[in-house]
């Protein structure tokens, strides 16, 4: 087919074996093959010159286009084993992405310097899911939009306070004990109820309003941490304060149930190889053995 395209594209034999550095003997055997397999004849051919015949034409058109599209095949075969390059566009939650993926771009952007980076930014973790990226992080069940996910860790909510606020109140003995605390809640309307999950793994739902509101999980935090109540945070926004003792558990052992980080995209060999390796570089820090959700 590449070499009835070429003798077209070139007006004859001799120029179509130049083009595909073959012999001229070799393309015309190429043009013999193809017609005995068509049963026809593409090709008229005079001392002079060479012409399509009206089914030869019509066979020019269809054939072209098909090459055209193995062409782009090879292509982006090729482009997939390429080095990681180009923009990378990544939804996320805005917690998620500023306390667990900010503080590991920068190795990754020093060992791939051909990559650059686009963030679209949702307001919850669980709505990373963003029309437009080539790769979205979230946590917690996976929509069911046909995406191809990969697990990379898991994460859950504490209930957390800074040890002076559980000096000064004592802590709660017991989930019901927090309808009598100060409680740092995400501002919605109503506001999200809180699930806790018990040691013996009972769910209880923790409702009601709290002292404070704030749709941002640092300034809920940094509230925890200056003694203003008890909140309920992901591990990756208070752990690191739990570490160094600004904030403590409210209620050791409960916590909310383990939700999934996944990262969403096409599947593995399609994915670019740019956001192949940011997924890989990931899975290691969050902790998560990089298998997909059954």
């Amino acid at each position: 087919m590449e070499a009835f395209i070429n003798v077209v594209d070139q007006g004859g034999f001799t120029h179509a074996a130049r083009k595909m550095g073959v012999s001229k003997s070799a393309v015309s055997k190429h043009i013999a093959a193809l017609e005995g397999r068509l049963g026809t004849r593409l090709l008229d051919r005079t001392t002079r010159r060479v012409d399509l015949t009206d089914i030869g034409r019509a066979y020019y058109e269809r054939a072209r286009r098909a090459l055209s599209a193995a062409d782009a095949a090879d292509s982006i075969i090729t482009a997939l084993q390429a080095p990681p390059s180009g923009l990378l566009r990544v939804s996320a939650g805005r917690d998620f992405a500023t306390h667990t993926i900010a503080p590991l771009l920068p190795g990754f952007m020093q060992a791939h310097p051909g990559v650059s980076f686009e963030f679209l930014l949702a307001e919850a973790a669980a709505e990373g899911c963003v029309d437009g990226a080539d790769l979205a992080l979230c946590i917690g069940d996976v929509p069911g939009h046909g995406a191809h996910a990969r697990r990379l860790g898991s994460s859950r909510c504490r209930l957390v306070a800074a040890p002076a606020y559980l000096d000064r109140h004592g802590p709660p003995g017991r989930i019901e004990d927090l309808d009598h605390h100060a409680l740092l809640r995400r501002q919605a309307d109503p506001p999200d109820p809180w699930l806790l999950v018990t040691p013996a793994g009972e769910v209880r739902v923790q409702r009601g309003t709290g002292r404070l509101g704030m749709d941002d999980g640092r300034a809920l935090r940094d509230a925890a941490i200056a003694g203003l109540g008890i909140a309920f945070l992901p591990d990756y926004i208070c752990d690191a304060a739990l570490r160094e003792g600004r904030l403590a558990e409210a209620l050791p052992g409960i916590g909310g149930p383990e939700l999934g980080i996944h990262a969403l995209g096409p599947p593995a060999p399609l994915l670019t190889p740019a956001a192949r390796a940011f997924v890989d570089h990931l899975a290691g820090p969050l902790g998560g053995n990089g298998s997909e959700p059954p």
